[in-house]
C-alpha cells in the first residue's frame, strides 16, 4: 500500500473493509445460528463478560446498543438456560445487577473461542511482526471508536 492515499482510494478501501468484516460477522452468525444464538446474544453476553461486577438491564442497553425489548428477551432466555443470575444492586435495591453464572461463562468462552479461531485463521498468512502491527492498529481503532461514541453520547 502506498504511503499516501487519496480520499477516493481511502473510501474504496474502507468500503471493502466494511464488506469483508460483514462477511466475517456472517460466518460467526452462521455458527451462532447453528447454536440458536443471534448477534444480540453475542453482544449481550460479551457485555456481561466485560462487566465482572454485573450491570443493570439499562446499562446493557446503553453499552450494547441493543433495544430494551431485545435485551429483555435475551436475558429471559439466558436466565432460563441458567447463563445469568440477577442479584439486588447494593447501591439501589430497586434494581437488579445481572451476572454471568459459571455456565454463562462457559458459553461465553465457547462463543469467543469460535470468533478467535476464525480470526486466527484470517491471520495465519501474516508474519508475527505484521500481526503485532495489525493488532496495535485494531486497538487504536477500537480506542478511537469508543472515544467517538463517548463524545457523541452513545
Amino acid at each position: 500500500m502506498p504511503d499516501c492515499i487519496n480520499e477516493s482510494e481511502l473510501n474504496d478501501l474502507m468500503r471493502n473493509i466494511i464488506i469483508n468484516f460483514s462477511g466475517i460477522t456472517r460466518c460467526n452468525e452462521r455458527w451462532m445460528s447453528a447454536h440458536k444464538y443471534t448477534r444480540s446474544h453475542a453482544i449481550i453476553i460479551f457485555t456481561l463478560w466485560d462487566k465482572t461486577d454485573g450491570c443493570t438491564q439499562n446499562e446493557i442497553c446503553k453499552i450494547s446498543g441493543v433495544s430494551k425489548q431485545q435485551v429483555s428477551a435475551v436475558l429471559k432466555e439466558f436466565e432460563d438456560k441458567k447463563f445469568i443470575t440477577r442479584v439486588k444492586d447494593a447501591d439501589d435495591e430497586r434494581r437488579n445487577k445481572i451476572l454471568l453464572t459459571d455456565l454463562g461463562r462457559e458459553m461465553t468462552i465457547k462463543v469467543n473461542d469460535e470468533f478467535f479461531r476464525f480470526f486466527k485463521y484470517l491471520m495465519h498468512e501474516f508474519s508475527d511482526k505484521e500481526k503485532k502491527e495489525i493488532l496495535n492498529y485494531l486497538i487504536k481503532l477500537d480506542d478511537a471508536y469508543n472515544k467517538a461514541l463517548e463524545e457523541r453520547g452513545y
